[in-house]
Order: C-alpha cells, then sequence, then structure tokens
C-alpha cells in the first residue's frame, strides 16, 4: 500500500481521531500497485464482524475488493515510518512517498492469536482451572473487546465448572478480569440465559417459543436469521429471516449502527442450539433429587427395622 509523502501526516491523524472515536478497524481499498492510496476510500468500524459484512456487502454489489485492518497497527507502522523522514528531511523538500507492509500486519494478527492464547491458558492453568482453548482462541482471533469462556477445577476430587471473563484493555491486551464458579440450574433458574451461537441472552420462557418459531421458518424455505447481538435480551420479534445469506447480510449491514450490531447465523444451527439447551435443562430436572424421597427413605428403614408386635409377644 502506497503512500503519497505529502498526504501521510493527514492520513496519520485521521487514524489516531478515529480510535479516540472507539473505531478499531478501517476497511480501505489499497488499489493497484502502482497506484496511491486514497484516504477517501476509508471506512471505520469498532468491530470485526462489521468491517467483514461492509467489504462483503461492498464486493457484492459493487464488485470492489477492500481490505480490512486493525488501525492501532496500522498507525503505529505508519507513524514509524514517517519519523525518520521528519528528522532528516531538509526544510522546503517534499516529503518521500511511504509504502505501508499490509503482510506484516496479517501476520502480526496472527502471532498475536496464538500469544495471547497460550498466555491466558498459561495463567488459568497456574490457579488449577482448565480454560476450554479452542473458545479462547476463538474469541481472540476475532478480536472481541470483552468476553466469557469456560473452564474446570478440580474439587474435591470432581470437576467444577467456572466462567471465566476477559476483557482488551487499550493497548489491546486481553487480561483475566475475573473467574466465578457457574451458577446451578436451582441458582439460575430465575435469570436470563445466555445462548452463545446468538451471543445473547433470553428468557428462559421464551427459548421454546423461539425454537418454534425457528422451526417453522426452516419449513418456509428460510435458512439464515439476522438479529442484534450482545445488548442484553433479545425479544422474539427481533429475529428476521431470509432464504439467502446474502439478503440476510444486507439486513445486518443496513441496521447495524454505532449502537446496535446485527449479526446472520444459519437459522438451522440457532434451533439446534435452542434444542440442546432445552434437552440440558430437563435432564438436570430430572436429575434433581425429589425432597419427598429424601424425607421418605429413613422412614421405610425405621420400619424396617422396627420389630413387629407379634415379634415382641413372642419374645
Amino acid at each position: 500500500m502506497k503512500i503519497q509523502g505529502n498526504e501521510a501526516e493527514k492520513i496519520n491523524e485521521v487514524l489516531k481521531a478515529a480510535m479516540q472515536q472507539g473505531d478499531r478497524y478501517v476497511s480501505l481499498d489499497t488499489g493497484k500497485a502502482d497506484e496511491y492510496f486514497r484516504a477517501d476510500s476509508m471506512e471505520y468500524f469498532g468491530t470485526t464482524s462489521g468491517v467483514k459484512l461492509y467489504n462483503y456487502i461492498t464486493e457484492r454489489i459493487d464488485g470492489k475488493h477492500r481490505e480490512a485492518l486493525p488501525i492501532l497497527p496500522l498507525q503505529e507502522q505508519l507513524q514509524r515510518k514517517m519519523e525518520p523522514q521528519q528528522i532528516s528531511r531538509s526544510p522546503g523538500s517534499e516529503p518521500k512517498d511511504i509504502v505501508i507492509d499490509t503482510g506484516i500486519i496479517h501476520y502480526q494478527k496472527r502471532a498475536r492469536t496464538e500469544v495471547f492464547t497460550e498466555e491466558i491458558g498459561k495463567q488459568l492453568r497456574a490457579r488449577g482451572i482448565k480454560p476450554d482453548i479452542k473458545e479462547l482462541q476463538e474469541h481472540i482471533a476475532k478480536d472481541d473487546l470483552h468476553f466469557t469462556i469456560g473452564g474446570t477445577l478440580r474439587e474435591n476430587g470432581a470437576e467444577k465448572p467456572y466462567t471465566i471473563h476477559i476483557e482488551q484493555n487499550e493497548n489491546r491486551a486481553f487480561l483475566i478480569r475475573n473467574i466465578q464458579p457457574q451458577q446451578t440450574f436451582h441458582q439460575e433458574k430465575d435469570s436470563p440465559i445466555m445462548i452463545k451461537i446468538i451471543d445473547g441472552s433470553l428468557l428462559r420462557e421464551t427459548v421454546r417459543e423461539v425454537r418454534e418459531i425457528l422451526r417453522a421458518e426452516l419449513e418456509n424455505g428460510n435458512r439464515f436469521v439476522s438479529f442484534p447481538a450482545g445488548r442484553g435480551i433479545l425479544e422474539k420479534g427481533e429475529f428476521n429471516f431470509f432464504k439467502s445469506s446474502f439478503n440476510a447480510l444486507h439486513h445486518a449491514y443496513e441496521n447495524t449502527t454505532d449502537r446496535d450490531q446485527y449479526i446472520v447465523r444459519s437459522t438451522a444451527a440457532v434451533e439446534k442450539s435452542m434444542t440442546r439447551f432445552l434437552e440440558s435443562e430437563k435432564g438436570q430436572k430430572q436429575d434433581k433429587p425429589k425432597e419427598n424421597e429424601r424425607e421418605e427413605k429413613p422412614k421405610a428403614n425405621e420400619r424396617e427395622a422396627k420389630p413387629s408386635r407379634d415379634q415382641d409377644r413372642s419374645r
């Protein structure tokens, strides 16, 4: 990506301003190898899913391929290449063109995923917790700002489930914020439940109803669903169904704002996820011992141990 020398300072300031406003990713048209990068082609986003969705829609509609890059490493590489010129350039001379190596940025992203996956896993294992490494790696690769993963800790000879909360700081470093034991079914029976595949929560009493809606839409040929993600409890009316992935992605793109991010999932995958939850919850209910059974068993034992009146008389 070649940047014209007298445009470099302007682009650098624009990138810094975007980060100050909370944007973390940029979509850009890098142009041909012999063409200068155009600053007016940049579009800014807060999430990886937002920028990837924009690039996909743009390519499908306009036929233009765009590249998605994290803003911080892009701005840092540009800054480093500008500094030697600022020191050595003669007064009145034009700054030289700058070439940005986007391949290095992509390599750094992959290396960052490996490094933080290993480091977070190491910290958790030091506390005796066995984390879900695959889940951890997926979240880090997606560059999520905050997320939770599952893990287990061996206590009193049994593996107990834990929830690990992880966040990114302003320097894009991933940190463990807290570790909590997962609630049992009885503790959380009145709380909203988290469905991972939809990145959000549903009230327990609506899960079955939403699943039936999903099944009906599948029968009508609607294989994809678009809905807002990561903003708390979802209502059943917020699921929007489509026969093609393109229409679903277009709906998500049109409805995504600074406050609401829409995502697209396979209708069948979401239905299966809810079915698994309902089946697991049913199993937990069946495994729960009944209070009256616990009370009756000692009484039955007492009756067996107590001699009959005939036995007493024979003695």
